[in-house]
């Protein structure tokens, strides 16, 4: 339910987007927002077409746009395919964070956690032609397999999550900390799949660009607000950087917070999840939190009353339409 509902309310916000600006209201319009035009060309052209902006496809990974080329070749169009994929995975994705909160949450914080996921703003991208979803059902895959004590699993999972987003290799470092163990130790042989497939990938760039780091060094073609941005950002306009970076603090120290109560990789995750574009460039900072789950979790946990519930969901709902709203009159950067 609270994946239909939430999805209700990003397709609906978009189609009156989209008629109130005389713009295209059909799925490929919705498929080519923002990155997921790149993502639909990767899997119609792999990764040869350079932009005239000198922006290129070679930051994103290819996992997501595989199946997207995989799925198309049943006769679906791309960009059909793409959605498929992408809000597929984000369901499978709400299952299984429902599973992994399970032995810690009970059934009515559990409930809350995962409506105030699906109504959180950053979901509202796993919902265009984006990877994020895939790296999050990946990923929580790779915690649930090891919650459960399937340990190969968990890192084939994990190695799954960095072909479809670099980000991924955070899975394997987490899993590969071992939190679920008193001793502090750091598994290998977690972490290795995860490491094989990044340099497998890189050496593949390598072939095709010149640069195995190309994947980093093509992100220049795209604009980031800093940190540092975003504290002049009162001086200089940048509204977006402050808001982003005032949500990836607070979605950080939630996450913090939430590690004295779950499982310390679930924070560490969402931390290590965030943290990097916190630094280095906070545009995508709402779909990234998508990572931070634990925060969710930790937040169900303290609220004791349905008046506070209400309010929040109410609140996240609110905030999901407007920031559906906003990417899809491309204002803000999903």
């Amino acid at each position: 339910m609270p994946f239909i509902m939430s999805r209700c309310v990003v397709f609906v916000v978009f189609f009156l987007t989209q008629i109130s600006r005389d713009a295209p209201t059909t799925p490929d319009a919705l498929a080519r927002l923002w990155d997921g035009g790149w993502f639909i060309s990767i899997a119609s052209g792999w990764y040869l077409y350079r932009a005239d902006t000198g922006q290129s496809p070679l930051p994103f990974f290819p996992l997501f746009p595989s199946f997207i080329w995989a799925i198309s070749k049943s006769g679906i169009p791309l960009s059909w395919a793409g959605l498929a994929v992408s809000n597929l995975a984000f369901l499978i994705s709400m299952v299984l964070l429902s599973e992994l909160a399970r032995p810690y949450l009970k059934p009515d914080q559990k409930r809350l956690a995962l409506w105030l996921i699906a109504f959180f703003p950053g979901s509202a991208p796993l919902s265009f032609c984006y990877s994020d979803s895939m790296f999050l059902a990946l990923s929580a895959g790779a915690l649930l397999l090891q919650q459960r004590g399937n340990q190969h699993a968990a890192g084939i999972a994990a190695a799954g999550a960095t072909l479809a987003r670099p980000n991924g290799i955070i899975a394997g470092l987490v899993l590969a900390m071992d939190f679920t163990s008193n001793k502090r130790r750091f598994s290998l042989a977690l972490f290795l799949p995860s490491a094989v497939v990044l340099a497998a990938w890189s050496a593949y760039l390598w072939l095709i660009s010149g640069s195995p780091i190309s994947w980093i060094q093509e992100k220049r073609g795209w604009e980031e607000i800093t940190i540092l941005d975003s504290l002049l950002g009162i001086f200089r306009g940048y509204f977006e950087g402050i808001v982003y970076s005032i949500l990836g603090i607070c979605l950080i120290i939630l996450c913090f917070r939430s590690m004295k109560f779950f499982p310390g990789s679930w924070g560490a995750f969402g931390i290590l999840a965030m943290l990097p574009s916190l630094l280095a460039g906070v545009v995508g900072m709402p779909r990234y939190g998508m990572g931070g789950f634990s925060a969710f979790f930790f937040l169900s946990k303290q609220i004791k009353t349905r008046a506070a519930s209400a309010f929040l969901l109410g609140l996240s709902a609110v905030s999901l339409a407007i920031f559906t709203f906003l990417t899809v009159s491309w204002r803000l950067t999903p």
